[in-house]
């Protein structure tokens, strides 16, 4: 403001013709006074100029700590806990087929197709029933003999755990339908697997949790990741096929749970 008057000050003197000595004898203070306006201008734009580079190098740190952080995070998942350790896996996968593998699945292979076999015509729902029809239940129940039963083999609870898991398939393709058709009612986190696992429960002969038969679809789940389709691999597999299934199950509840 003062550099405004005083420049004002001298343009009139010098429009009004006022004498030259006067007009020179006021060119320092002008000159001065412009000379701290420039200082203090400048030094503000510096401060500002800092600020703002501050500001900047700070957003920068932030964005740079947050791309490390994912690139950490990143590399864990990938890795996972156990990374370049792969004994482990190797004394597994060395401990689940049978040494004698071969000369086992010549020698069991036809009574395991003949369980199959059997399993099957127990057991498989036709397309063209309700979720209410007999069968269901009754499929439910031989599959439950052959995985509790005492007498059974190894190999035909193997089996039986796969077709439990078909069952439960095509059961809940047959409440889908029965939702369309208007004779089953869902909602809301009560879809067609939770209508098939009440199913399931009502075909207990003795009162069982629910807990219970999760647990045994989520090991039959497992079972059918190892042996693939068809499931006759599961055959040469030794009981470590039972301790994985059961092991990555516990894996799962317990991740649930936390």
């Amino acid at each position: 403001m003062d550099v405004m008057c005083d420049a004002m000050v001298l343009d009139g003197d010098i429009g009004t013709g006022a004498d030259s000595n006067e007009v020179s004898s006021r060119l320092p203070a002008v000159a001065g006074t412009l000379q701290r306006a420039q200082a203090g201008s400048n030094a503000s734009l510096k401060g500002s100029s800092g600020a703002g580079n501050t500001k900047r190098r700070k957003r920068s740190c932030k964005r740079a700590a947050a791309a490390s952080r994912r690139r950490r995070s990143g590399s864990r998942l990938r890795a996972g806990p156990n990374i370049g350790n792969v004994s482990p896996v190797n004394d597994i996968a060395s401990k689940l087929v049978r040494v004698d593998a071969l000369t086992f699945f010549v020698n069991n292979c036809e009574m395991a197709l003949a369980g199959w076999i059997s399993i099957l015509e127990k057991t498989t729902l036709p397309a063209s029933i309700t979720s209410s029809d007999p069968r269901v239940l009754t499929a439910f129940k031989e599959l439950d003999s052959i995985i509790c039963g005492r007498d059974s083999t190894c190999i035909l609870q193997r089996l039986a755990y796969i077709q439990l898991l078909c069952v439960f398939e095509s059961l809940e393709r047959i409440i889908g339908s029965d939702h369309r058709d208007g004779t089953v009612q869902l909602r809301p986190g009560y879809g067609c697997s939770s209508v098939a696992v009440e199913k399931y429960l009502s075909a207990q002969r003795q009162p069982t949790a629910k807990a219970t038969l999760l647990e045994r679809t989520r090991f039959a789940r497992r079972l059918r990741d190892i042996s693939g389709q068809p499931p006759f691999f599961l055959v040469i597999y030794t009981n470590v096929a039972e301790t994985v299934a059961c092991v990555t199950s516990l894996h799962f509840i317990e991740s649930r749970r936390s």
